[in-house]
């Protein structure tokens, strides 16, 4: 496996991954604002514009600043993320095994984490009306982790290019 990438062939990759994760991300912010416009919160725009600002944040900062601002971005952009679908899962309500409809934030937020790391317990599982919006959620866990990985690997093959040209 050819681990040696030249600065253009990363450049193209990021690009690559960006023109995944960009509509992705959209998706993510058109659930969340559907769901404000049915249940609405003073904050709900301001939630969504915060999240879509740190995206941008991820993918423009440049590889120096790559420790400090992508992760930090990227991990305020997850408990963003999280917080948010606890909060639909709050409207919607959840089922609880005993298939009890429960709509407490504990329940709500830990069903929100373990949806979106796809662990799935079976403790709790998606109303009906929360199906697509709890899939949604789990495909977003999967680009999280894919994003954080593919950054991750890029900043470490360029600081073995730079390392190897005596950096």
């Amino acid at each position: 496996m050819n681990l040696h990438w030249s600065g253009r062939e990363l450049r193209g990759a990021t690009i690559g991954f960006a023109t995944v994760f960009a509509p992705l991300a959209a998706g993510f912010y058109l659930v969340h604002l559907s769901y404000s416009i049915l249940s609405p919160r003073s904050d709900a725009i301001v939630d969504a514009l915060t999240m879509f600002a740190l995206a941008a944040l991820v993918l423009v900062t440049s590889r120096r600043m790559f420790l400090i601002v992508q992760l930090t971005a990227l991990g305020l952009l997850l408990c963003f993320a999280v917080w948010t679908y606890s909060d639909i899962y709050m409207r919607l309500g959840i089922a609880d095994a005993t298939s009890t409809v429960v709509y407490d934030r504990e329940s709500c937020l830990y069903f929100s984490i373990v949806t979106f790391t796809t662990l799935g317990y079976g403790d709790y599982r998606p109303t009906l009306d929360g199906r697509m919006v709890a899939a949604t959620e789990a495909l977003t866990g999967y680009v999280f982790l894919g994003v954080l990985i593919s950054m991750i690997s890029s900043y470490v093959a360029v600081q073995r290019q730079e390392a190897r040209r005596g950096r």
